[in-house]
């Protein structure tokens, strides 16, 4: 199994800002999806950039089927993007899934 990302959050948080700025910092302009339950309008307009989707997901329902369909539109749109982008190098902090 590929290793999940582990973000490390250090100094001091902004409750409504918590993450944003380490997954911006770590994705950088590369293409990704980032899917959440805990994003808001902020998150989504702040990686606004074609190549980059942030999906908001109901934490009651999980993802759906019309969410899978977002990401799979998105995949198909951005498919020769992410080859002349390159891979994403490994993660300043990450952990095996097993």
């Amino acid at each position: 199994m590929r290793p999940l990302l582990l973000l490390d959050f250090d100094g001091p948080l902004n409750p409504h800002r918590a993450k944003t700025p380490y997954v911006a910092n770590w994705v950088g302009d590369r293409p990704f999806v980032w899917v959440d339950d805990d994003v808001d309008d902020f998150d989504v307009t702040y990686f606004a950039e074609d190549h980059q989707l942030v999906l908001r997901v109901d934490a009651s329902t999980g993802l759906t089927p019309d969410d899978f369909a977002a990401i799979r539109a998105w995949h198909t749109e951005n498919r020769l993007s992410c080859r002349i982008r390159g891979s994403f190098p490994p993660a300043f902090g990450h952990r095996s899934s097993s």
